[in-house]
């Protein structure tokens, strides 16, 4: 089936799941993890914002370590770019609720304080997953696939969120047409197996 096809019948988003469980690529990931001998996974996120997913990964897989990365800068995005002052503040919130959010699981995470493309090399390879959400302009997410796919182990998952958006929709059709990859889309999440 075309990613088109997949897009099209992907399921309508239920406005509270993604705050009280975890997004369908972590869903598929825990259905892996109960079936491995070695438990404790190794990923990144990319585009940690205030924390909210990141703890519902950490509530619902074993994590080992998890590398959240976000600059905590503002980009101008779709346009509209705000008072820079407003701007800066804004991010400084967002990183102090990340930190209180994810208080509990420090020993498990890194925050890497980098744009993603020059947060690669801070990434260790063989990873288990990586989930993309931060710039979802087409040229960002393209090369947060192209960058980080090559780090995961056989069978990691790498995948992300707002397939519903322009830019994200080209990027991931794109690169499944270039690798000739399956890719799973449900709800706004997709995802490819290496």
């Amino acid at each position: 089936m075309v990613i088109e096809e997949l897009f099209q019948r992907y399921d309508k988003i239920d406005s509270c799941f993604e705050w009280k469980a975890p997004r369908p690529m972590f869903r598929a990931l825990a259905e892996k993890q109960k079936k491995l001998v070695k438990k404790e996974f190794v990923g990144v996120e990319i585009g940690t914002q205030r924390g909210t997913n990141a703890v519902n990964i950490l509530k619902h897989l074993e994590i080992e370590k998890i590398y959240l990365v976000d600059p905590y800068e503002f980009y101008d995005y779709d346009g509209k770019t705000p008072n820079a002052v407003d701007a800066d503040d804004v991010q400084d919130d967002n990183f102090k609720e990340a930190k209180r959010v994810l208080k509990k699981y420090f020993d498990k995470i890194e925050f890497v304080f980098k744009k993603s493309i020059d947060a690669v090399d801070s990434i260790p390879n063989k990873l288990d997953f990586v989930y993309i959400d931060g710039n979802h302009d087409y040229q960002f997410v393209k090369s947060d696939i192209e960058e980080y796919y090559p780090k995961l182990k056989i069978s990691g998952y790498l995948g992300g969120h707002d397939i519903n958006m322009q830019g994200v929709f080209d990027a991931v059709s794109e690169f499944r047409q270039e690798k000739k990859l399956d890719v799973n889309i449900k709800r706004k999440d997709w995802w490819f197996i290496k």
